[in-house]
């Protein structure tokens, strides 16, 4: 719902049309809204009476609502499940307008500003804190209302963006295929093999008891050495999410141009470099122009799963495909050829290993005894012919 203070619009929300227990106003019928008078309403008895709704010759009250504007700029496609009533939606707007002082369409404006503005606050902290590209960065709208969000929040950030397949029911199957995540933390100061060991068993025993299927079961462990703090984090897949829901492989002609796509350069400068189980890793040739003229080179590295998800993209990384056996000799010299040493220590890269089904974070491992010791306990079970690969990057 909109807000309106002194006949200005002053917020987005939080109430609804649903809470407030009105009809919107773009999904009136055709002929239904022609004109009205506009008035202020306090959703709840503790909010401001703020929130504008319009009452029309009937006496029918309807909300101003996010879909409105979003329909009434052009944001929400025909095709859409959220695509309203074209007349009925004008209309109501164009009284909002005049109310305010402006046109319909600017009222709408204003709105949606405002809303792109509280959307994009919290998907840039996202960005920054997983550290992303925003070339590559692509936001995927869902449930019945992402057209709505998802467009005009695109363009305000300028990043790429689509809609999710079944997207008006993607809420519903969000729940029923939703990941199992656990965290636990101890206060260790210098946690030894034994003590990493001991905390990993911990996290998988409780997600397994939250309801996650143990082979499933990914472990990252992280050291905070200033604040003696050690943490494991457990995400693991529920039965149903396991099951093959008509996903397909795609070709190597495929994955080839996805992973092109994510390196933002030609599918011709990619190859296809190794790959175990769902894996497949490619490497490509960037190039950065630097004060517009001096180009740079650096290789890069895309790992895609079998149904195309670039899992990991790294630019200036290092790889190395080894078997089960290999681990204690070509991956330990690997490990060793990309860490940096100094006077007061060694510092060792940030390292993804991936085998089978798994994708083994150990970024946040601070020792390589430590990264020996997880890598160890993870891949015990393994056949000695087993391939794995492993990214490392600093």
């Amino acid at each position: 719902m909109i807000r309106v203070h002194d006949k200005k619009i002053v917020d987005v929300g939080p109430r609804s049309a649903h809470i407030a227990g009105m009809d919107y106003e773009c999904f009136a019928p055709v002929g239904s809204i022609t004109g009205g008078s506009i008035r202020q309403i306090a959703p709840r008895e503790d909010d401001p009476c703020e929130y504008v709704i319009m009452d029309d010759a009937s006496g029918r009250s309807y909300s101003y609502t996010l879909a409105g504007a979003a329909n009434l700029l052009g944001y929400v496609p025909e095709d859409d499940y959220a695509h309203g009533v074209a007349a009925s939606n004008e209309a109501a707007w164009e009284t909002l307008g005049a109310w305010l002082g402006m046109s319909g369409h600017d009222a709408a404006r204003q709105v949606m500003d405002l809303a792109m503005a509280k959307l994009s606050v919290v998907v840039e902290a996202l960005i920054a804190e997983y550290g992303l590209d925003r070339s590559f960065t692509t936001l995927v709208g869902g449930g019945g209302s992402g057209a709505v969000i998802v467009n005009a929040l695109a363009e305000k950030m300028g990043v790429k963006c689509k809609m999710a397949k079944n997207a008006p029911y993607i809420s519903t199957i969000g729940v029923a295929l939703a990941m199992v995540r656990e965290q636990m933390e101890r206060t260790i100061a210098n946690p030894t093999d034994e003590d990493i060991k001991r905390i990993r068993a911990d996290v998988i025993e409780k997600i397994v008891r939250s309801g996650a299927k143990e082979e499933t079961v990914d472990v990252a462990i992280e050291i905070d050495a200033q604040k003696n703090i050690l943490c494991a984090i457990a995400t693991g897949a529920t039965e149903l999410r396991q099951k093959s829901l008509g996903a397909t492989e795609l070709t190597r002609e495929q994955l080839t141009q996805i992973a092109a796509d994510s390196l933002s350069i030609a599918a011709k400068d990619v190859s296809y470099r190794a790959g175990t189980g769902r894996w497949n890793l490619f490497e490509g040739q960037t190039q950065k122009k630097l004060l517009g003229f001096i180009k740079l080179k650096s290789t890069a590295v895309a790992v895609l799963d079998r149904e195309g998800v670039v899992r990991l993209r790294k630019e200036k990384s290092s790889f190395i495909a080894f078997t089960k056996a290999e681990q204690d000799s070509r991956f330990r010299r690997f490990l060793d050829e990309n860490t940096t040493y100094s006077d007061a220590n060694a510092t060792i890269p940030k390292v993804f290993v991936f085998y089978k089904e798994k994708m083994l974070d150990l970024t946040g491992m601070q020792t390589a005894e430590q990264l020996y010791s997880i890598l160890d306990v993870e891949t015990e079970m393994l056949a000695p012919e087993e391939q794995l690969l492993a990214v490392a990057y600093k």
